[in-house]
């Protein structure tokens, strides 16, 4: 008794199209993910985070600019003006 091998799919169904790997993050996507990853690692902060924060949080209050910004997490890493721009 030997039996046809099975296809696994009804008898007079035609096959669809083989779905291919799901579409990943756009190239934008991927670049601002390696560039704020870049930045967390040198201790600079996602400024976009920060005006969401600062909106949320801080609603009378004008944000601080995006130089304001880096100039003021620099300072709160290496110790404000007072010591110079010194790391160690």
């Amino acid at each position: 008794m030997s039996a046809a091998p099975s296809s696994g799919s009804s008898p007079g169904a035609s096959p669809g199209p083989t779905p291919g790997p799901a579409p990943g993050p756009s190239p934008r996507a991927w670049l601002r993910c390696l560039c704020d990853t870049a930045r967390l690692m040198v201790g600079q902060p996602n400024y976009e985070v920060y005006l969401e924060h600062a909106q949320r949080q801080h609603p009378d209050q004008p944000p601080m600019t995006r130089a304001e910004f880096f100039r003021n997490r620099e300072a709160a890493r290496f110790g404000g003006t007072t010591r110079g721009f010194r790391c160690c």
